[in-house]
């Protein structure tokens, strides 16, 4: 990850005073108290290549706008509300891993309840209730500013909780925002290879943070009480070290999950199917969590910002390559001696008019061995480097294609 996502809010008026010399995790008078919930599902092969971000405005001071920034530049066509999605009882119930009731709805929004808490969640129209605002990094880079504008942040008023819930699709550019594989350099002549994977998530943090954002985001402060990072991958990535313990591990249950990975409501018999690729005990969620301290029922330190870094590996089969490659260089072998024979005859045709001479086969496979591996080794390079591009766009095209159809966005 190149950067960190960042969370602040902008008071209404003069409510709130500028608080930007915030002592470590200080409470911030007067500022929303948010709980944060962070999803990451990383299986480009399955298309399941996105980012679930859910926001718990606590009760506390009203707000007129709240902001989130991402490190990648993002489109509109990326998000997708999921509020529809989780009035589905399994899919409420895999979101907060416990029975949820929902015990009133309305147009805008649904109450529901977990114990003797209520939370009200709210739909997010991306077209009314959300801006994107463009922003340059230090890398050269362009970053996103979501803006949570003053219509919807109205709504997040009354004795109780209010949450929100919305995926960003990982698309091509931003694919690698969170992880990054590393694959040998030599991985076409194994027959067997080992990928890894790291996968690096990263809140608030200061120093990553756009210059141009830093004062803003220090005028806003919000008081996370807690921050959920859930990284979902498939069994087969052996989790190999993290620099923080996580809080739990468990099995996904694809049955639970099948209509929120699809973000929306069943709509046809295919849809009560478990999303392509995910099948039961084939999938590992992986928890992280940071809470502040609670003090006489009241939050006394919030959680200043928020660091997981996870290190996978991956055995992959080769044979089908390692196979061509070992054909194709005893083909190139074979050709090449043939043709610095004919080359040898052509350049020396007396040798080979006296009796008794015989091609010099030494100096023959010397020139076959020094040619064929030069001419090899270039059209290698160009053969891997067109299939690479080729696989990358065909990969975009297909998931762009499930995408679409699988929950309208692009």
């Amino acid at each position: 990850m190149t950067g960190t996502l960042a969370i602040w809010h902008e008071a209404i008026g003069e409510l709130v005073p500028k608080r930007g010399n915030l002592a470590p995790g200080e409470i911030a008078d007067g500022c929303p108290t948010l709980e944060l919930h962070f999803n990451l599902w990383r299986d480009s092969a399955l298309h399941a290549d996105f980012v679930d971000i859910g926001i718990k405005v606590k009760t506390g001071a009203p707000f007129k706008r709240l902001f989130l920034f991402v490190p990648a530049q993002i489109q509109k066509t990326q998000l997708l509300d999921l509020s529809s999605v989780l009035k589905h009882g399994t899919s409420l119930n895999a979101v907060f891993n416990d029975l949820v009731e929902i015990i009133s709805r309305a147009e805008n929004y649904f109450d529901t309840r977990l114990g003797r808490t209520t939370t009200r969640i709210h739909t997010i129209d991306l077209d009314r209730h959300i801006t994107l605002e463009p922003v340059e990094m230090d890398a050269g880079d362009i970053g996103t500013v979501i803006s949570f504008n003053k219509e919807l942040c109205e709504q997040f008023e009354g004795g109780h909780d209010h949450y929100i819930r919305f995926r960003i699709y990982l698309t091509k550019a931003t694919r690698h925002l969170f992880s990054s594989e590393v694959i040998p350099n030599e991985w076409f002549l194994l027959p067997s290879f080992e990928n890894t994977e790291l996968t690096e998530f990263r809140l608030n943090e200061r120093r990553t943070i756009p210059p141009s954002l830093i004062q803003w985001f220090e005028d806003g402060p919000v008081n996370i009480s807690t921050v959920h990072y859930f990284l979902i991958r498939d069994l087969r990535h052996e989790l190999m070290m993290q620099h923080r313990d996580f809080r739990k591990i468990r099995v996904l249950e694809a049955s639970l999950w099948r209509h929120y990975l699809r973000g929306r409501h069943p709509e046809k018999k295919v849809d009560l199917e478990p999303y392509p690729g995910f099948t039961d005990g084939g999938f590992v969620i992986y928890h992280w969590k940071d809470s502040g301290k609670i003090s006489e029922g009241k939050l006394s330190e919030r959680v200043e910002d928020f660091n997981a870094f996870a290190k996978f590996r991956m055995y992959r089969p080769n044979l089908f390559m390692y196979a061509y490659m070992i054909t194709l260089i005893g083909a190139l072998g074979s050709a090449f001696y043939a043709v610095a024979a004919e080359l040898y005859r052509w350049l020396l045709p007396e040798i080979f008019t006296k009796p008794g001479t015989s091609f010099p086969s030494a100096l023959a496979d010397t020139v076959t061995i020094l040619a064929g591996l030069l001419l090899f080794f270039f059209l290698l390079w160009i053969t891997l480097t067109q299939i690479k591009g080729a696989l990358k766009d065909l990969s975009m095209t297909i998931g762009r294609i499930f995408r679409r159809f699988g929950s309208g966005a692009d």
